[in-house]
């Protein structure tokens, strides 16, 4: 064990975690094709696989985990979160039906909910306000990773075997990680607010809903994950079909595209978040309500043109906008919580999240997708993809606000502090 807690090791740590997170997440979306074929299944049932089963119950368990980990140990909700998700992407591929399916799912979706939370919780126990971002921006390079592999090696291993050793291949090595993370990482419940300190259930909650630019940042990212998240589900069979594309194909092109697109995206965006939020910390949300607002045309673009390599540059891009919002909006939601509530306030961003955007969007996407097909035969997804314009337009409008209103509820939080 490291016996004193280095924060660039326990961040280059927490940065595999989120790399085996997205991986887990992801992989589903690359293998949609080959499931769906497998299985019998509808682009809704499908819908309901990537989207509305895993976000109800993370959404519903990400609070709770988040609780934990701030009375008890980040350290410990991490870790055995870790190995259940990883252990049951693993079981996922030994499914014969949709039942099935959805249940390792779900159990999937109680493990990831312990987390963003647990990892926020243990950046804030170690590092000041003005270093967050970077790390944040660090540790959330995992989504890009995560996903880039995830679709790349997702989308190998279905072609070259199927789709259940696909699942079984990228989940077995989390497992591994998980019981190595358990032996490697330092407990940091000293950090963790005494309980004499830690008040009732759900005062942290309340405390931090009282702040207007809280809730305008939930309701922000949450409609603006509708769009977000039905694309992430989407996009790989949109290519497949409008493109005709085979999936490692299209895994190694789209991961290539998000991978590379995301981790210059949140490079950049940890760094102007720190300088931001040492300057003036009410801008730190106009970085994301600005990017949000670049990205609804190219979304369109991006899935009405006919041109492969033209769509691929514009989701580039998009892709850039769509993950830039993590340093600045979870920073911003560490330094609105006092230390006792930090692992709920990154919860109630990733409930907002998943709860309305992971529910909603891919469900959606899907049942527009059904409904257009008849007119528009394989295109139809493309038309019902490049809908997701109109959340991400509503939600930049919330982050406005947010911003507007920052410096007051700042203010308040250090004069209860």
């Amino acid at each position: 064990m490291i016996r004193r807690a280095s924060p660039r090791i326990v961040i280059a740590m927490l940065f595999i975690v989120s790399v085996l997170s997205y991986v887990d997440r992801q992989v589903p979306f690359i293998l949609v094709e080959s499931i769906k074929a497998d299985l019998g299944l509808s682009d809704r049932e499908m819908g309901l696989l990537t989207g509305f089963t895993f976000s109800f119950v993370y959404s519903t368990v990400a609070i709770p985990m988040a609780m934990l980990a701030d009375r008890w140990s980040p350290k410990w909700v991490l870790s055995w979160g870790m190995l259940l998700w990883c252990g049951l992407t693993a079981a996922a591929g030994a499914a014969q039906n949709f039942g099935q399916l959805i249940g390792a799912r779900m159990g999937l979706a109680v493990g990831e909910a312990a987390g963003l939370p647990a990892s926020h919780s243990l950046i804030s126990a170690l590092l000041p306000p003005e270093r967050r971002g970077v790390a944040i921006g660090m540790v959330s390079l995992g989504v890009p990773v995560g996903a880039m592999v995830g679709l790349a090696l997702g989308g190998w291993l279905n072609d070259v075997a199927n789709w259940r050793v696909a699942m079984i291949g990228v989940g077995v090595p989390g497992v591994v990680f998980a019981l190595l993370f358990m032996a490697m990482i330092p407990d940091v419940r000293g950090h963790v607010a005494a309980p004499e300190k830690q008040g009732r259930l759900l005062d942290g909650l309340a405390e931090l809903v009282r702040l207007r630019s809280m809730r305008h940042l939930v309701a922000g990212l949450s409609v603006q994950a509708i769009g977000q998240i039905a694309m992430f589900a989407f996009t790989a069979a949109f290519i497949i079909r409008s493109h005709h594309m085979s999936a490692s194909g299209v895994g190694l092109l789209l991961g290539m595209t998000n991978g590379v697109s995301g981790i210059v995206a949140l490079l950049i965006a940890g760094w102007a978040t720190d300088r931001a939020a040492a300057r003036s910390p009410a801008t730190v949300l106009l970085l994301p309500a600005i990017t949000f607002l670049i990205m609804a045309p190219l979304l369109v673009a991006g899935y009405l043109i006919p041109n492969l390599a033209m769509a691929m540059v514009l989701l580039g891009v998009v892709n850039f906008c769509a993950v830039f919002y993590l340093p600045p909006a979870f920073a911003t939601a560490q330094r609105l919580a006092s230390p006792e509530n930090r692992a709920q306030a990154s919860a109630l961003l990733v409930v907002g999240v998943s709860l309305i955007g992971g529910s909603i969007g891919p469900f959606a996407a899907g049942w527009i997708s059904d409904a257009l097909e008849p007119r528009f035969g394989a295109d139809a997804l493309r038309y019902s993809l490049a809908l997701a314009a109109l959340p991400t337009l509503w939600g930049a409008a919330h982050l406005f606000i947010a911003s507007r209103c920052l410096t007051r509820d700042l203010e308040s939080v250090e004069r209860t502090a």
